[in-house]
């Protein structure tokens, strides 16, 4: 078509004639200016044609689709239910068997309507395709000048307008461009149309001319647009977001799960050790650390930081050996477990068995249920198996253990002369020169140290504890729960006769009592099947059963029990001794325990207000701000890293003493305009803003001059007895002994013998010659640098070790030697079994652990 034509329609594409069908001479419209098909490609590049191509409306020689190769077409859709069921009216070289939906968006564009009417929609039937049978007409230049295809219909009967009967039950959408059918040789068939309102049979021509004819019905706007709509991107991605959304709400958990932080101390295995378990092992190792050192354990920072690491440490080779022990199937039988609990020493009684109440004490002291301590035992006895069987080969070869002795046992007998700077002679006065080169060729010595001009900010208990406030109730309840640290229980030093039989446990308490001797009184029990035995000193606590307690401690001293039965038989207890219990009352601990609980509370308290304090400067609150707000303690200070300021006096920091090291070493880790943070160290919380660092400098000669001429003299004296000792050593490789070399200089020598390689031994030579001294071979010398001078030193003997003549010192060795291999096999076993394992230890967990 041309693209003039484009202007003249206003309405869908449809039949053109006065009969409805295709052809030139479209009624009231004046036929179209050109349609040769050689002339539509130029009219593409026609303002109004190119437009009509951008909207993807019908156009000739167009063959698939029209448009852009089906970018917006819905493909195929015969079966969408918009205004039409069927196809619209062939064109020429429109191949596609039915109309994309965007095929039908304006019709009038193109210019084709019919003369005041829309296009009429028909279904067809079946297959077939409306045509005159056996009589084709030419249409002039139609379009294309092609054949309008369609196939031929499947029974006769078909004629022109007015002719015949209709084209069956089913309508047809009249062919438009891109609707091009199948050829039938020649040209074009006119394609008869049905009027779908008209009753009985009929052409739709009379509809066209205006009889017969009913209104067309109306079409429903509101679903027009939501299926218009549903094509559009926007609803495409809304309807993806739609479908994220729901995946998103149904797989949240596992995401919430995938995506948390993890919370276990340690992974072994993929599997984790909780926080529970490490709070558990660091709880029994605090125990324990407490019973051993009683009053002197101090749970601060560092050692609980140790303690967290240990108990760490201890859960993950504890898990590591159990998937060894996994992976290799072995078991540990529960004879077994039972025959070790049963041979433990600790768990004897005083009849040398098992007692089930030291048992059971031992599980409570260290909060161990009887489960869990049977299943750390099967899991150790695994763990020897493993041990036992990688380290059975470990043994030191004969020929090492000789050698090493030899090595160890070899002694040297030498001379020896010391240089002390002490004893060398007065140099001369230095000159005013010689000064100044010294004092600008060691600028390390006479050079201020790195001052930092520092705000600190510290929360520490101690400074909180002023603000807590500690009633006299709090007090006498903490006495009633800690009563055990102020009172030494009573204790006395016991000797027990333990015999099976009620009768002879008597007849033995009555000869005690009468005077006998220890030695008859052993006699006797052993001849009635039992034992006498001394038990020390005991308090009620030492005794397995409360029976045995109440009796040996209801006696006086020198006095004697009456037998007494316990599951182990009859007991009869002679009272050696008795210490007396001590108790400190509450009026003598109050104060003390006061200060205790204020300490407690406000190291709960300086936790919460960390928090506080964190936030704060997070804010963008200065340090004297948060100081002021939370009581923080404060102070502005120039100083270098020893504590000392410019006037070399110390500076005042806001901590105890003991806290002045750790401060200052935060001090000089800051780094300059650092925005401060609140840390924790071992001074307590601290948060450091580092105003100015002022670099070490060399100080003025005039104000250092006393310093700079005693540092010269020194020395001049070190320099001077350098050099006698340089000349001794000289000496002796010229050929004299170091002897006569030090009595040509005028200078005492000794002579030691039998010097060792152990540093342990007695000081007959200065430590720092021992190593060069046993790098000698016989007669050589050297000189080494003490901390008061110098020495030379010549070997005048060598004695290697001797085994043969050192057996047990052999012996002592080769368990040495044995034990370190079977420890360096340990090491490299629990290193790649830790490899394997895979395990990660998570540092944020361990250091939550390790608080207090």
């Amino acid at each position: 078509m041309d693209g003039r034509d484009v202007g003249l329609g206003r309405r869908p594409a449809g039949a053109d004639r006065p009969d409805g069908l295709i052809g030139d001479d479209a009624a009231g419209r004046g036929e179209a200016l050109r349609q040769a098909a050689g002339e539509l490609a130029g009219h593409h590049r026609l303002r109004l044609a190119g437009q009509a191509l951008r909207l993807a409306l019908a156009d000739a020689d167009d063959r698939r689709q029209a448009g852009g190769q089906r970018r917006l077409g819905l493909g195929q859709h015969h079966g969408v239910a918009l205004a039409m069921v069927g196809a619209a009216l062939g064109m020429a070289e429109d191949d596609v068997a039915g109309a994309d939906i965007l095929q039908h968006r304006r019709g009038d564009v193109a210019g084709m309507g019919a003369l005041g009417r829309g296009m009429a929609i028909l279904r067809p039937d079946g297959e077939v395709r409306p045509g005159l049978a056996g009589d084709e007409v030419q249409i002039g230049k139609g379009r294309a000048d092609q054949q309008l295809g369609g196939r031929r219909p499947r029974r006769p009967g078909l004629h022109r307008r007015g002719q015949g009967s209709g084209l069956g039950e089913g309508a047809m959408h009249l062919p438009i461009a891109g609707d091009q059918r199948a050829h039938s040789g020649g040209h074009g068939v006119l394609h008869c149309i049905r009027d779908p309102y008209r009753a009985g049979p009929g052409l739709a021509t009379g509809r066209l001319l205006g009889y017969g004819s009913r209104p067309t019905r109306a079409r429903n706007p509101m679903l027009t647009a939501l299926r218009r709509l549903a094509g559009t991107w926007f609803a495409k991605v809304l309807f993806v977001l739609l479908i994220l959304s729901f995946a998103i709400w149904g797989i949240g958990d596992m995401a919430r799960n995938l995506f948390a932080p993890d919370t276990s101390l340690a992974r072994v295995a993929g599997q984790p050790v909780t926080f529970e378990e490490g709070q558990a092992a660091m709880r029994r190792e605090m125990q324990r650390l407490s019973r051993q050192m009683g009053g002197q354990f101090e749970n601060d920072p560092r050692i609980r930081r140790a303690l967290a690491e240990q108990a760490v440490d201890q859960i993950v080779l504890d898990r590591v050996l159990r998937v060894e022990t996994e992976r290799l199937k072995l078991a540990v039988p529960d004879a077994a477990v039972r025959d070790y609990v049963f041979a433990i020493p600790g768990f004897h009684g005083a009849d040398g068995q098992f007692s089930q109440a030291l048992f059971q004490s031992f599980l409570r002291n260290n909060d161990l249920s009887e489960a869990r301590f049977l299943d750390l035992l099967r899991a150790d006895l695994a763990r020897q198996q493993i041990a036992m069987a990688v380290r059975s080969g470990a043994a030191a070869p004969t020929l090492l253990t000789d050698r090493l002795l030899r090595w160890l046992d070899e002694q040297r007998d030498v001379t020896l002369v010391s240089l002390p700077i002490a004893a060398a002679p007065e140099p001369p006065a230095p000159t005013e020169a010689q000064l100044q080169r010294f004092h600008e060729n060691n600028p390390d010595q006479f050079s201020s140290p790195e001052y930092r001009e520092a705000t600190v900010a510290v929360l520490t208990a101690a400074l909180l504890s002023q603000e807590v406030t500690v009633s006299d109730e709090d007090v006498a309840a903490a006495y009633e729960a800690r009563r055990g640290q102020f009172e030494t229980p009573e204790r006395r030093r016991l000797t027990q006769v333990l015999v099976p039989d009620a009768a002879k446990a008597q007849e033995i308490a009555a000869a005690w009592t009468g005077g006998a001797p220890f030695d008859a009184i052993a006699a006797q029990a052993k001849a009635a099947g039992g034992e006498a035995l001394e038990l020390g000193e005991v308090d009620r606590a030492g005794l397995p059963v409360p029976e045995l307690a109440e009796a040996a401690f209801a006696a006086p001293e020198s006095g004697v029990t009456a037998p007494v039965q316990s599951p182990f038989g009859w007991h009869v207890f002679r009272v050696e001794a008795i210490e007396a219990g001590q108790s400190r009352p509450l009026a003598e601990v109050r104060e003390q325990l006061r200060r205790d609980l204020a300490q407690e509370k406000a190291a709960d308290i300086a936790f919460e207000r960390a928090n506080k304090v964190e936030d704060a400067l997070a804010g963008g609150a200065t340090l004297p701000e948060v100081a002021k707000q939370f009581g923080l303690g404060l102070a502005t200070v120039e100083t270098d890293a020893n504590g000392l300021g410019p006037d070399g006096k110390p500076v005042a920091l806001p901590v105890i003493e003991a806290s002045r090291a750790p401060l200052l070493k935060a001090i000089f880790q800051a780094e300059r305009g650092a925005a401060p943070r609140l840390q924790e160290t071992e001074a307590g919380f601290v948060a450091i803003e580092v105003r100015k660092i002022v670099p070490p400098a060399l100080r003025p000669f005039d104000a250092v001059e006393a310093a700079v001429r005693a540092a010269w003299t020194l020395d001049a004296r070190r320099h001077a007895e350098e050099e006698r000792a340089a000349a001794l050593l000289q000496a002796t490789k010229e050929g004299k002994s170091l002897a006569e070399a030090a009595a040509a200089a005028g200078l005492g020598s000794r002579e030691i013998g039998a010097v060792r390689r152990d540093p342990q031994q007695e000081a007959a030579v200065p430590r720092e010659l021992l190593a060069p001294l046993f790098e000698l071979k016989l007669h050589e010398a050297t000189m080494v640098q003490t901390r008061d001078g110098f020495a030379v030193a010549q070997v005048q003997a060598i004695a290697p070790g001797d085994p043969a003549a050192d057996q047990e010192g052999l012996e002592r060795l080769k368990g040495q030697l044995n034990q370190a291999l079977a420890q360096d096999i340990d090491v490299a076993l629990l290193g790649a079994l830790r490899a394997r394992s895979d395990v990660r230890v998570n540092p944020r967990m361990l250091d939550s652990l390790a608080q207090p």
